[in-house]
């Protein structure tokens, strides 16, 4: 039973506060590199039960783990980007599914910033991303850790672009500072086929037991948001799977996440014992650890009818956005993970297998943003047109090639 928070007082406060944990990993959040990752290299054991604000960690009596994060962004950040935000998300998983392992932001000598506590895992910061160099660091403390893995996500999220300036004139400023994208490239991702890759798994590791069987290695996951045959919103996430030319009997396929508003969410494809799929959005159950890791279904809704999958491996849902919890602009999904699974026997007798997990141990990572409808057209009309066009720069000749397409256009209706 996990011991409630703030109840414990321990002995060893005596110990020396400057004899902080060991640095761990390190990176530095610019504009050209927007996500750092970081993981546990051996799963953690140990307990950090102290209730002293200053969180004392003394390695290898109050464990801990930090790791030295730098954010070097432009001093006008703000004025282009002015709800830029860095996010540090975590989240830990262990044999016995009882690892509480927390997060906390500390400045650069130490002193505590934010924290986050939760009984469990995922556990999620954010703070506010003015321009300027700075330096922090992220410690993640063992409060009881019974050989959990964890891993560390760190992203710096624009946010919406200040409206006073053009697309193209936020792209230039991106350029000129170092950016490898521009914001329309990152819009377009998040608004077409194949979207934002949010998940990969290495090849060859699916398989009942360690025999591989095809149809269960997973390999990548991807989602995007668009409009149906009608008009109607429509979010779509692909599942690639290494051969589903004959679906295996009693399997389920699911891709599962944390919505905005904090429950967990996902899709799954399910194939009965005659090989027939069927396509669904649950709302995540709990195990019997109480955790919702994506195998258990809660409650579950038919996907779209327009969901499939493919004899090379693509299994596509098409699913609203309300099933989702996407409700606003700027409403997000987090902490993916998917699996495969199967089931060998009848209701009541029978075996299950898990085949793959992606990430391995089923441990949640990346993000997506739910955008407003005109922002996707907006990205994709610049992208038709091409900035260097409307810029000037592509002279007589960019203007006569928008001209050419847009008459080319014109006489196919």
């Amino acid at each position: 039973m996990l011991l409630k928070k703030g109840a414990v007082a321990l002995s060893l406060l005596f110990l020396s506060q400057g004899l902080m944990a060991a640095q761990q990993g390190e990176g530095t959040l610019t504009l050209a590199e927007r996500t750092l990752e970081f993981s546990n290299a051996t799963p953690a054991v140990g307990a950090n039960l102290t209730t002293d604000p200053a969180r004392s960690c003394v390695e290898g009596a109050l464990p801990c783990d930090q790791y030295a994060l730098g954010v070097a962004l432009p001093d006008d950040l703000t004025d282009y980007f002015p709800a830029a935000q860095v996010k540090i998300y975590m989240d830990a998983t262990g044999p016995t599914g009882q690892d509480d392992i927390d997060l906390y932001l500390l400045d650069a000598d130490g002193n505590q910033l934010q924290s986050s506590g939760n009984f469990q895992s995922p556990e999620f910061i954010s703070f506010l991303a003015d321009g300027g160099s700075k330096n922090f660091i992220v410690e993640v403390q063992l409060y009881i850790a019974l050989g959990a893995t964890y891993n560390l996500n760190i992203s710096l999220d624009l946010g919406e672009a200040n409206p006073e300036f053009t697309e193209l004139e936020v792209s230039e400023w991106l350029a000129d500072n170092g950016a490898s994208f521009s914001r329309s490239d990152e819009l377009l991702a998040s608004c077409q086929a194949p979207g934002v890759t949010v998940l990969t798994d290495a090849e060859g590791d699916g398989g009942l037991t360690l025999v591989p069987y095809p149809g269960t290695d997973l390999l990548q996951a991807d989602i995007y948001q668009t409009t149906d045959a009608d008009g109607a919103p429509e979010i779509v996430i692909t599942l690639k799977v290494d051969d589903l030319s004959s679906p295996l009997p009693q399997s389920v396929y699911f891709v599962s996440f944390q919505t905005y508003y904090g429950d967990v969410r996902g899709v799954r494809m399910e194939v009965d014992s005659e090989g027939t799929a069927s396509f669904w959005s649950y709302l995540v159950g709990e195990d019997s650890d109480g955790d919702r890791e994506g195998h258990f279904v809660e409650s579950a809704k038919p996907a779209r009818a327009a969901s499939h999958y493919t004899a090379d491996g693509l299994i596509t849902w098409h699913v609203s956005p309300d099933d989702l919890v996407l409700l606003l602009p700027g409403d997000t999904l987090s902490g993916f993970n998917a699996g495969a699974t199967s089931f060998v026997g009848v209701e009541g007798a029978g075996i299950s297998f898990n085949n793959d997990a992606m990430p391995d141990g089923l441990a949640r990572q990346g993000e997506f943003e739910y955008l407003a409808a005109e922002d996707c057209m907006a990205s994709s009309r610049s992208r038709v047109i091409g900035a260097e066009a409307l810029s000037g720069r592509g002279g007589a000749l960019g203007w006569f090639l928008v001209m050419l397409g847009m008459l080319q256009l014109a006489r196919r209706r």
